[in-house]
């Protein structure tokens, strides 16, 4: 929207920009004049012919710990309403975005903090890969998750999750989770529509478990207990459903108990000293 001055280290306006809110068939124009020593913006908007004119500065030392600030031009005033900067990583979000040329579409989509990594990891799914073995560099793109992770159908039905995208974000407080998509509804009417995800802290160091020793469960299907197959001692198993609903279940030994479990498919996140492997049953 503007050009940086190397004199008096001002960004200075170089463009108009028209913006058209459909809900109430109003039109205006925005022009940023300057951002004043990275503190200060200077911003002018009207009417198509000028009229009503406002002129508005906005102090960025006024309001710390903010990534955006909001502007309703309707009543034309400075709305506040995010988290301080500090308190998330990734926020769901919608908002349209040119997919391909001259191709404008609605996206649900998800987006990183500023000072939030994510390694995007292609082509193994999520129990295949884990920070030992991760070849795609951690990087700041506010959108490296985006809306990709999941296709839309040709017809009538369920979204297709993309199964091998496998996302390891670090966070700000520099602890490395990994994150896998498992179901997405859909969003309608401008709603953002539900994701059911997985996500569990790993830690740099650790490599996947030995599936040689690991990925055996038994029996499965099963309608009360189910067998592990390691001969390292499990800390932890939680029980994700097709719902995105988690639950921790009860663990003796090797052993765990799934007649808690109503009826369906559930996926084991099953938690070692080396790492998790997750395993897909049927609880009958």
């Amino acid at each position: 929207w503007g050009n940086y001055n190397m004199n008096n280290h001002n960004v200075e306006g170089s463009k108009v920009f028209v913006l058209y809110n459909k809900g109430i068939n109003m039109y205006k124009k925005i022009f940023i004049k300057t951002l004043t020593a990275d503190t200060m913006w200077h911003v002018i908007m009207s009417n198509i012919d000028n009229t009503d004119s406002v002129y508005l500065n906005i102090n960025k030392k006024q309001h710390p710990n903010r990534l955006f600030m909001y502007y309703d031009m309707v009543k034309e005033q400075l709305n506040d309403r995010e988290p301080v900067k500090t308190d998330w990583d990734i926020v769901w979000t919608r908002y349209k975005d040119m997919i391909a040329p001259n191709t404008v579409y609605p996206l649900t989509s998800i987006l990183m903090n500023k000072g939030v990594t994510v390694a995007k990891n292609l082509g193994k799914k999520c129990n295949e890969v884990w920070p030992g073995n991760v070849n795609a560099p951690y990087v700041p793109q506010t959108d490296i998750i985006g809306w990709d992770w999941k296709i839309p159908p040709m017809g009538p039905g369920a979204y297709i999750l993309v199964d091998t995208f496998v996302y390891f974000v670090k966070a700000l407080d520099s602890k490395i989770y990994k994150i896998a998509f498992n179901g997405f509804t859909g969003a309608s009417s401008g709603a953002i529509g539900k994701t059911y995800f997985s996500d569990h802290e790993v830690f740099a160091s650790v490599n996947k478990i030995d599936v040689s020793r690991a990925s055996m469960v038994y029996p499965n299907p099963a309608n009360h207990l189910i067998t592990i197959n390691t001969y390292e001692p499990i800390l932890k198993v939680v029980a994700l459903d097709i719902k995105g609903s988690i639950q921790t279940l009860p663990l003796t030994d090797n052993t765990i108990d799934v007649s808690g479990l109503t009826t369906g498919i559930y996926l084991l996140n099953i938690q070692t000293a080396s790492g998790v492997l997750t395993q897909k049953i049927i609880k009958e």
